[in-house]
């Protein structure tokens, strides 16, 4: 063991600049280490904040277009109940009709028919409608959080690269189909 001593001892007296650069080239290297775990620490709870504030975008993107299909849902109620009660009306009339005309289920039945053939159709229409208005919301609805799932990617990298560890659920999409 001795002689690794004397030999490490010759070598440094040989070249002193060599070894004084080297050491301080390690500590160099220690010290870069410890800036770069500081700028970590300091990093990390700004990280997490930044990820919780787009997890709770997320909860108000999808409460405020779920509102947006409640409305879609509810006005098409109230324009179904409309057809429906406007309908019954016609028909209470067309039903007094009977019999005015001396035939016996005359021009009031045909009216009557027809009244229930239009309403039918009215009634569909009106439930497409407002299901192409859901499925419209349901799709920008996606299309809106897709985004917010590559930003937060985006977040997620740039955070990587810096050694900070993020913690980001990309979002299920399916279990929003039906908002």
């Amino acid at each position: 063991m001795s002689k690794f001593w004397g030999k490490l001892g010759e070598s440094m007296m040989s070249n002193p600049v060599g070894w004084g650069l080297a050491g301080l080239s390690v500590i160099n290297y220690i010290s870069g280490r410890r800036k770069q775990q500081r700028m970590r620490e300091r990093l990390a709870p700004i990280a997490a904040e930044q990820m919780k504030q787009i997890r709770e975008e997320r909860t108000d993107i999808t409460q405020e277009y779920k509102g947006m299909a409640d409305t879609a849902v509810a006005q098409g109620d109230i324009a179904m109940a409309s057809l429906a009660l406007n309908r019954q009306s016609r028909f209470d009339k067309a039903q007094a009709n009977i019999g005015g005309t001396n035939l016996a289920f005359g021009s009031g039945n045909l009216a009557g028919d027809n009244l229930l053939s239009a309403f039918n159709q009215q009634m569909s229409q009106r439930s497409m409608q407002t299901t192409a208005q859901v499925v419209g919301i349901q799709n920008r609805l996606a299309g809106e959080l897709r985004s917010l799932d590559a930003s937060a990617l985006n977040l997620k990298s740039q955070y990587a690269q810096q050694g900070v560890g993020v913690n980001y659920n990309m979002t299920n999409i399916d279990q929003y189909k039906y908002v």
